[in-house]
């Protein structure tokens, strides 16, 4: 069984005569770093998408080393620890596997190259500060610094069970011994739930090892030893500025969060939400309103202990890109200088600074999507976003249903319909957008969605469409030659012997002018029982359409005329 990638065996004379100090001293937390930008806690792994380990490379030239340490509650940065590896990975404490790839794994497998143990051997007393403990660890052969709880201590080795590192005492004290240090005091050590193990990339020689003994004291870790201000470091394949914190929330996996300034956030953000080749207007407003979302929502996540997170569901963040996709632009960062700490507001509090890709020709109010209302967020006609649709990816959308395909749709949300036989489009709002959509099944019940529904219920890309085959859009009944229906709801059929009965679609039947007999389609328009349905637009339409402000932008509209038009008596402001 490996023990973890030994170190260079080296020999420092008196080192560790001044190692440990055998009574316990919990070293002053480090200077927290001056930096006068909100700091923004950005969450890239979270939820059901935690890691066991979390690489980071700053190689390329982005910087040199990192340091290790936690942040405070304002973000600030308090220094415990360092290593000038610049590639890292960090480990939950558990039994950890290094895969013959070089990738970590949390079980076993044949051909594994090492393993990081959770249980290692911990040297007696403890140390002043991590100088002292790192001299100490460096010369032993597989020596590392711990700081548990406030407190700095020398370990040994890796092991995956307690038996296994008991045996390998005797290991450990002929090392002492070569050096002139006594081995008495060894003992058997591990990590609460915790704790968190930062080893060289690829391989199973641990760094250094953090565990503050509760959830909310988590590891943190600062690229670069310099300071430098623009260090850049490799992240899943993306490069991102500032820190990141790895905290095991419940002792489950690692929850990864990057720490960095507001403005420089912003500057991750643009080039997602908007081509960073866009005119300069609208990536303005595109920062402005992303600035303010942020800052609107701080805690937005308090469950996982950030902010906001990194995708759509918030705003799309990827820091500094990487080589292949999107990265930030000197326009776009040009836009968040230029607009740098400007919010926009409301009756003086901040606004909801909602957008989405395109409106379709018509925005609409929050209340007629979400519920709530905001008199800043209004829907109205856009005939900026209109005269560019001729360029807009996928702006006019086609998608087809069958009636099974809706029947279904309606069972897996829980409702105990029979086969729907028609869907019609009841109400719509001032702008346009469809408002109320209505479900009949074969039985006769109906089943009305309102608001966003009318769009998240069928997938659908916006809530400005209508229904152009299939349905009440294009099935009419004609009874007896005289009178014409749209449906077939609470319409009544009486039987030879009296009886009276809901009418549905499988007792609808043509008779032709031969006298032959058949069954109608469920639902008409296009044949058995297809509905079609076309529209225009992308998104939830509330607030900015980005491709109308840059149609707004494109006409020499400034950013300020931009957010004015789509957020109605709002005005902007500097950060109070």
């Amino acid at each position: 069984m490996m023990r973890g990638m030994r170190h260079v065996f080296r020999r420092f004379a008196g080192v560790l005569a001044a190692l440990c100090l055998l009574a316990a001293l919990i070293p002053a937390a480090g200077a927290a770093e001056a930096d006068d930008s909100r700091i923004i806690r950005v969450g890239l792994y979270y939820g059901s998408g935690v890691l066991p380990t979390a690489n980071l490379d700053n190689v390329d030239g982005y910087g040199t080393g990192h340091r290790f340490g936690y942040f405070q509650e304002d973000g600030s940065f308090v220094q415990l620890g360092y290593t000038a590896e610049e590639q890292i990975s960090m480990l939950k404490s558990t039994n950890i596997y290094l895969t013959s790839s070089g990738t970590y794994a949390t079980e076993p497998s044949s051909g594994d190259a090492g393993v990081v143990g959770c249980y290692h051997l911990q040297l007696p007393g403890s140390c002043a500060d991590f100088d002292t403990a790192r001299a100490a660890a460096d010369a032993l052969s597989q020596g590392f610094v711990a700081w548990i709880n406030g407190t700095y201590y020398v370990r040994w080795g890796s092991f995956t069970t307690s038996e296994e590192a008991q045996s390998a005492m005797a290991e450990l004290q002929a090392e002492l011994s070569a050096l002139g240090q006594s081995g008495d005091g060894l003992s058997v050590c591990w990590t609460s739930r915790y704790g968190v193990t930062v080893t060289h990339t690829r391989t199973t020689q641990i760094l250094f090892q953090f565990d503050g003994e509760t959830e909310d004291l988590a590891l943190g870790v600062m690229p670069d030893l310099t300071g430098a201000a623009n260090v850049q470091t490799w992240f899943k394949n993306f490069k991102y500025h500032g820190g990141f914190r790895y905290q095991r929330i419940g002792g489950g996996d690692l929850t990864v969060v990057n720490m960095v300034p507001l403005e420089t956030y912003v500057k991750g953000v643009i080039p997602y939400e908007m081509s960073g080749s866009w005119p300069l207007e609208a990536l303005k407003a595109q920062a402005v309103a992303a600035r303010t979302y942020v800052i609107n929502g701080l805690n937005g996540h308090s469950s996982y202990n950030f902010d906001i997170c990194n995708t759509a569901h918030c705003q799309v963040y990827y820091g500094e890109g990487n080589n292949t996709s999107r990265a930030p632009s000197a326009t776009s960062d040009q836009a968040v200088d230029e607009t740098q700490g400007v919010l926009l507001w409301y009756d003086g509090k901040l606004a909801s600074t909602n957008f989405s890709s395109s409106n379709g020709g018509g925005s609409e109010s929050a209340v007629n999507v979400w519920g709530r209302d905001y008199p800043y967020l209004m829907g109205k006609l856009d005939p900026y976003e209109t005269s560019i649709a001729d360029i807009i990816p996928s702006y006019e959308w086609t998608v087809t249903f069958t009636a099974d395909e809706l029947t279904q749709i309606l069972r897996d949300k829980g409702y105990g319909n029979s086969q729907i036989v028609d869907l019609e489009i009841t109400a719509r709002t001032e702008t346009g957008n469809v408002l109320e959509i209505r479900f009949t099944d074969a039985a006769g019940r109906t089943y009305t969605f309102s608001r966003d529904k009318t769009r998240t219920l069928l997938g659908l890309r916006s809530m400005r469409y209508d229904i152009v085959s299939g349905g009440s859009a294009s099935v009419q009944y004609h009874i007896n030659g005289e009178t014409t229906v749209d449906s077939l709801s609470g319409l009544y059929a009486i039987s030879g012997n009296g009886a009276v009965s809901a009418v549905s679609a499988d007792q609808v039947y043509a008779i032709s002018g031969g006298g032959d007999t058949s069954r109608l389609p469920a639902a008409g328009g296009t044949g058995a029982g297809e509905f079609v349905l076309s529209g225009t637009g992308y998104g939830h339409h509330v607030g900015m359409s980005q491709w109308g402000a840059y149609a707004m932008a494109k006409q020499g509209l400034t950013y300020e005329d931009i957010l004015l038009f789509y957020y109605t008596g709002t005005y902007l402001a500097p950060m109070e």
